[in-house]
Order: C-alpha cells, then sequence, then structure tokens
C-alpha cells in the first residue's frame, strides 16, 4: 500500500499578498528570557535582530508559543504597532486540504506502466484523510492507498509553518534593529521538589531542591534565561499590569551564580544559575539547593478528640522537624513541594521511609515533615472514670477520668506527644504528667518511654 502524498508550489500572488511582511525567525534571536509562575503561567521575552525595510508594513514574529496570551503581547522597537494577529493554524496536510476546499489543485497520478498523469482536480471535501475531488467529470475519492500525490498551487493565507505573531507597524525607522517581544503564555509550569537523605543516627538531613519544569506550549526555549516565582499570583492583576512592573522587575534581575531567591513584590524570585533549555513537551528537573547536616528532631505523636476506651493499641504518628534558618545551614524561602526522605538500614544502603508536602515556607519558620505510622510505638486509651457533676437544661458538667498506655517496642527510648482534644471550658482536675495548653481546647502532654518498655499516663478532666 503506498500513501498518497501532499506537496504544494507558493505562486508569484501568494508572495505578492505579503510581499510587505517581514518574518523574523529564532535565528535571528539576540537574548530569550522566561518568568515561570505556579500556575501554569509564564512571561516570555524574546529579543530579536531584524532588518525594518519601510516605516510600514508588518512584522512576522514566528516561533511564538502556542499558548500565547496574545491581548498580553508588548513589543517594544522604534515604531508604533497599529494591528496584531495570532496566526496559529499551522502548516499541515489537512490544513491545507482544509483551506484548498472550492480551489484547484494539481493530481499526480503513477499509472500502473510508470507513466506520470498530471490532471486538474477541484478540491469538493475534505474528510479526516479521505479527500473529495471532482477530475474532469468523475468524481474521485483519495485515500491512503492512493498512488500519487495532491499538489496545491500556494499556500492560503494565515497558514503558517509555526505559530506567528505579525503586528502591522507604522512610524518604523528603516535599517537594522534590536525589537523585544514580550507575552504571556499558558502551558508551561514548575513545581519544587525536595530529596532528604537522613543519617545513620537519625539526627541530622541531607536536604537537596530540585525543580521540575514542565513545557506544552508547542515551542522549545533554547537557551533561556530562566527564573521562577514562588507564591500565588493573582491572574487578573498579572494581566493588567504585566506591561509595566511584571516586565520591569523581570528587565532588573540580574543572573545569579547559584539559586539564591530575591523578593519581587509578595513573591520569591528564583533565577537559575545559567541559561536552561527546555523542549517542548518536555518535563526536565535543576537542582536549586543543597544543604548537608541540617539538624532535624524526630517526633512521635498522637492525637485524641475523643473519651473513649480502645480494645486495640494504635501506631503513633512520627515525623522529622527542623527549622529553617541560617544556624541549620537553610535560611533560604522555600517553594511549596513534595519531600520524599530516605533513611539508612543496617547496611548502609538507602531506603525511602515517606514523604510530606510542605506550603510556602519563609526564613525563619519550622518545617514539621509526617513520615507515617511507627510501627513499634503505640498508644491505647482507657476511659476509666464518667461522673456527672451537674445538669441544667441547657448544660451538663462530668469528670472524666482517662488512662492512656505508650509502649515502645524499640531498642532506644523515646518521647510521645499525645494532644487530647478537651473542648472549651474543660479543667484540668489532676494529672500523672505535667500537661501543656496547645489552645484553648486542646491539652500535650509529653510522655517518655524507656526502651522496650510502657508508660501510663492518667488525667482527670471537668468538661461541660
Amino acid at each position: 500500500m503506498r500513501s498518497f502524498i501532499y506537496a504544494a508550489a507558493i505562486a508569484s500572488s501568494a508572495i505578492s499578498a505579503v510581499q510587505a511582511e517581514t518574518l523574523i525567525t529564532p535565528e535571528t534571536r539576540d537574548a530569550l528570557a522566561i518568568t515561570i509562575y505556579n500556575d501554569g503561567l509564564a512571561l516570555v521575552r524574546d529579543s530579536r535582530f531584524v532588518n525594518v525595510k519601510a516605516s510600514r508594513g508588518t512584522l512576522a514574529f514566528e516561533g511564538v508559543s502556542t499558548k500565547i496570551m496574545p491581548q498580553t503581547a508588548a513589543l517594544s522597537g522604534n515604531m508604533y504597532v497599529v494591528e496584531q494577529n495570532f496566526d496559529f493554524d499551522l502548516l499541515s496536510p489537512q490544513a491545507l486540504l482544509n483551506k484548498a476546499v472550492g480551489k484547484e489543485v494539481l493530481l499526480y497520478r503513477t499509472e500502473d506502466d510508470g507513466d506520470l498523469e498530471v490532471r486538474d482536480a477541484v478540491v469538493l471535501a475534505n474528510n479526516g484523510g479521505a479527500a473529495v475531488l471532482k477530475v474532469g467529470n468523475q468524481i474521485e475519492v483519495i485515500q491512503n492507498d492512493f498512488p500519487g500525490r495532491i499538489v496545491f498551487k500556494n499556500i492560503p493565507p494565515n497558514l503558517r509553518a509555526k505559530p506567528t505573531l505579525s503586528m502591522q507597524y507604522a512610524d518604523a525607522k528603516p535599517g537594522d534593529q534590536k525589537i523585544e517581544l514580550a507575552y504571556l503564555t499558558k502551558g508551561i509550569g514548575w513545581s519544587a521538589d525536595y530529596v532528604g537523605d537522613l543519617s545513620a543516627d537519625e539526627k541530622t538531613l541531607d536536604l537537596t531542591g530540585l525543580i521540575t519544569l514542565t513545557n506544552k506550549t508547542g515551542v522549545a526555549y533554547v537557551d533561556a534565561k530562566t527564573q521562577l516565582i514562588a507564591g500565588d499570583v493573582n491572574r487578573v492583576r498579572v494581566q493588567k499590569r504585566q506591561r509595566s512592573n511584571l516586565a520591569m522587575q523581570f528587565a532588573a534581575s540580574s543572573r545569579a551564580e547559584n539559586v539564591k531567591p530575591e523578593a519581587v513584590g509578595e513573591y520569591h524570585m528564583y533565577t537559575l544559575p545559567q541559561p536552561t533549555t527546555i523542549a517542548d513537551k518536555q518535563t526536565k528537573q535543576v537542582t536549586f539547593m543543597s544543604v548537608n547536616a541540617v539538624p532535624v528532631t524526630k517526633t512521635y505523636a498522637y492525637y485524641s478528640t475523643f473519651f473513649r476506651t480502645q480494645n486495640d493499641p494504635q501506631n503513633v504518628s512520627v515525623s522529622l522537624e527542623f527549622d529553617n534558618n541560617k544556624a541549620n545551614n537553610l535560611g533560604m524561602p522555600l517553594p511549596k513541594g513534595v519531600v520524599r526522605i530516605y533513611g539508612k538500614d543496617q547496611s548502609g544502603s538507602a531506603q525511602f521511609i515517606g514523604e510530606d508536602a510542605i506550603s510556602h515556607t519563609s526564613e525563619g519558620n519550622a518545617i514539621d515533615l509526617t513520615m507515617g505510622k511507627a510501627f513499634d510505638v503505640t498508644v491505647q486509651s482507657k476511659k476509666a472514670a464518667d461522673a456527672l457533676v451537674s445538669k441544667t437544661r441547657i448544660r451538663e458538667i462530668r469528670d472524666i477520668t482517662m488512662e492512656y498506655t505508650v509502649k515502645n517496642a524499640k531498642d532506644t527510648a523515646v518521647s510521645v506527644e499525645l494532644k487530647q482534644y478537651v473542648g472549651e471550658n474543660a479543667e484540668l482536675r489532676d494529672t500523672s504528667i505535667e500537661a501543656q495548653e496547645i489552645d484553648a481546647q486542646t491539652l500535650m502532654f509529653s510522655i517518655p518511654v524507656e526502651a522496650k518498655g510502657e508508660t501510663k499516663l492518667r488525667f482527670k478532666v471537668r468538661v461541660g
């Protein structure tokens, strides 16, 4: 089965229709910069050289994002933009056939004896790979097994090989000049991921931060100066201000030797240390931070929201906590992302032990990573007493005595933070272990448990 082939010849009439147009290809690029936001939005600044041939004409800026927001485009140069059009109907066999419906084409057919026959034809319809043509007085359906090709006489207007933003300009100064196109686009985003390597004694953490870039814009960004904005940007405000504040902030930012954050309004901006190429339909990762020996605290916790007896022991939660400050080798704004922690087994090999998400965390704030449930540390509750103190039509006051048995099957001692919801107006009447008030409705008990041992907590609280 031989597939039929589409071909096109550009006629002089097609050239004359765009004779005032100057095509600006990516090969003329001087610089490319891109600022990417958390929500799949990016600001692109594309500088290219162009030879302006007349004071009025059209510039065709080829190779822009297929998901450009045309209303945000701004061109800087020695000219005035009168009108702009975004041509995203791309040159393809099906697009050529669709545009040729009702028009004449040439039909080349290879006969059984090998001779080539050329006929005039008119395209009547195109139905997804099956073209219907009128050839002389006959109607012919051209499918994939057709032994020949269709030749088009010209390229239809507005059908481009690549996504193109065309701008009609006036009052330009003829000659060579550099112009810059800035625009917002959807389809490109970034996220942060972290990998933590926990030391064998579980007291320090080596932390690496990775930026994941994803490009679905239909074009590649080659050797682009890449900057990332961490924070939730209001989209309406960005669109209204992108020609001024955002563009100026982006232009004023300087290249960083390392990925160092800087404040931009209420957000933080990270500049990658070197130009980055982000291919279309590509996901790539770039390291933006790597720190060693961050002091961490391993915490065991259990939270109870009821006064009740449990038939079976419950595993406590285990988490890693550390402070984001310079004393801990950190002290930088950390963008939101997922932190994955690897611990060491007895042979020293790394094993995945849990993951948790963090929100945007500024310098000086604590980070608490929940790793999962501790296999060897359990809590079991028992309601030891429940006595009615007083009762009215609108209020009932009771004295409740709770007992918690905390067991530790590990070879090392642990401390479990047991948090008990008691409700409003509760009064702690008696306790075997000192309590702290976390808030107006919650008490916390720090319960030490020896290796291979158990500790009992008993307290009475008046509620109601």
